[in-house]
């Protein structure tokens, strides 16, 4: 600690004072006048020419001033602190002693910051640098509070692809491949699946006043996973216990086994139900059923057969339904065609065509191979139906209607005329028990039909309202799922042929003439046209 900045000192003799200014030297700063005389004013000196002293000052040359008469004994060294206005800092500016007079001690400073509050970050080093080589006029940080470190959020890394709306890649000449799909995600016994980074809470600072400063809250995570994984001692890594496939179902890690039929299914396998996933490496004859909690997947073609699924089902060539077939799958449905199939899943379609077929998905349908076509049969999109023609031009009757299901619909209708009348009675009801509470508040008594009466309302109205909590929920999410088909489309990248019946919610029409590079949409209460 050096004293570069300018600075003045007071002598006392023979009850006169002087002052000696000490010039700045290696860039320090000059000393301000109003500094100086706020030091003559606490030393307590105030009759002199301070005309004089100004120049004297403003001038900056070291020298000795003649300020008059003082009557008073040598003083100490003055400490006068300062706040910064983030709390964080306490500077203290040391006025310099009388010739003669005491310098300060560490108690002193201690005791000046304690007096203005200072409880946290005494810079103990600073205070004894300072009483080794006092500095003058000069703001040193004997206090500083500490900032809060703010922590990080927990987060999971997953070491699979845990995307569950990855779809099969189109190649530049516009097909699509379904061979090499890298969609379910096979995994070896002793296979890292996830791993947990924890919460980093961050630290709790403080400003000079001992104010705790608190980090923002973070977000803590924890490891979601079912059967068949294992969690290692330091509960941030999870592993498979076995071989088969992993997903990542609603933010939890699932494992499933795989059975695995090296050819066919078959009069040789019989009918599948297994409780993880199914790989079979050949195709499925017409009449067989396959039935697990995970992923089915066939490399061959399946006939009129019936696979149900708890994940995604995905066939490398085709379905060939002949109108007996039936495929379920909770998950997604990707496959190369569908003909005279019938499909029902609860994610997205992918296909290269559909064939006389009738497919349900609440997610979208999308047949955007080069040649991807839906030609008759009947589709059913919670989202958006996508293709490249749809119909043909023999304008075979073909249906494609996005909004929710019937069941969805006729459920909706059910809810509607349940809250509807839980409403009335509780709009006709309230009215009739706020005049007679009135009436009991005005002292008047109910006794008899009226008491009877005023239960039986009361009664009335806490059913309906038990009724409308118990339903809303599920009435809001069918009115959501009938709203969204009022913002979806069906896009046509090539041609749609007339004989195509397009649905949109409450909305229908059916096509007259053909189109091409278009897409419908409602619009002002109307499915119209728009190029795409």
């Amino acid at each position: 600690m050096e004293q570069n900045n300018a600075y003045l000192r007071i002598a006392i003799h023979q009850g006169k004072a002087y002052c000696k200014l000490f010039a700045a030297k290696d860039g320090g700063a000059r000393l301000d006048i109003k500094e100086a005389e706020h030091y003559l004013f606490v030393a307590g000196i105030y009759n002199y020419d301070k005309t004089e002293f100004r120049s004297f000052i403003q001038a900056g040359n070291e020298g000795v001033l003649y300020l008059g008469p003082y009557s008073f004994p040598a003083f100490s060294a003055i400490l006068e602190t300062t706040i910064a206005e983030d709390d964080m800092t306490c500077f203290g500016k040391v006025y310099p002693p009388s010739l003669n007079g005491s310098e300060l001690s560490r108690a002193d400073i201690v005791n000046g910051l304690k007096k203005v509050g200072v409880r946290y970050g005494i810079q103990d080093d600073t205070i004894e640098e300072f009483l080794k080589k006092p500095v003058y006029f000069t703001d040193i940080p004997f206090a500083l509070g500490e900032r809060e470190v703010e922590g990080k959020d927990a987060s999971i890394e997953y070491h699979f692809n845990a995307n569950p709306s990855r779809r099969p890649n189109l190649n530049e000449d516009g097909s699509v491949d379904y061979h090499d799909l890298e969609i379910m995600n096979p995994i070896a016994k002793g296979d890292l699946l996830a791993t947990l980074y924890p919460a980093d809470l961050g630290q709790i600072g403080s400003d000079v006043f001992g104010h705790k400063l608190h980090p923002l809250p973070v977000k803590q995570l924890m490891l979601s996973y079912g059967r068949d994984i294992q969690l290692d001692e330091d509960r941030v890594h999870i592993y498979s216990d076995v071989d088969g496939y992993v997903r990542l179902n609603q933010g939890k890690v699932e494992v499933s086994k795989v059975y695995l039929v090296s050819g066919d299914v078959d009069t040789s396998t019989g009918d599948i139900k297994f409780p993880g996933s199914v790989h079979v490496k050949g195709s499925v004859r017409g009449g067989f059923r396959i039935e697990c909690d995970g992923n089915i997947e066939v490399d061959g073609v399946v006939e009129d057969a019936t696979l149900v699924s708890g994940g995604d089902i995905i066939v490398k060539h085709g379905i060939q339904g002949r109108h007996k077939g039936n495929i379920r799958a909770q998950g997604n449905l990707i496959c190369k065609f569908i003909e005279s199939g019938n499909a029902t899943v609860g994610g997205y379609v992918e296909a290269g065509s559909l064939i006389m077929s009738e497919v349900s998905a609440e997610g979208d349908i999308n047949i955007e191979e080069k040649k991807g076509s839906i030609t008759g049969g009947k589709l059913r999109s919670g989202g958006n139906i996508c293709a490249q023609v749809i119909g043909s031009d023999v304008e075979t009757a073909t249906r494609v209607e996005i909004g929710p299901d019937f069941e969805t619909k006729k459920r909706y209708k059910e809810l509607e005329g349940i809250l509807s009348s839980a409403s009335k009675t509780i709009e006709e009801s309230v009215p009739e028990l706020q005049k007679m509470k009135l009436s009991i508040e005005r002292g008047n008594r109910m006794e008899g039909k009226q008491a009877i009466y005023f239960r039986k309302l009361m009664t009335a109205v806490e059913e309906a309202q038990e009724i409308i909590h118990a339903n809303e929920a599920e009435y809001q999410e069918c009115q959501t799922k009938m709203a969204a088909s009022e913002m979806a489309r069906v896009s046509v990248a090539r041609t749609i042929y007339p004989g195509t019946t397009i649905v949109l919610g409450a909305l229908s029409i059916t096509l007259r003439k053909k189109y091409s590079h278009i897409y419908f949409s409602n619009v002002g209460g109307e499915i119209k046209p728009q190029l795409l």
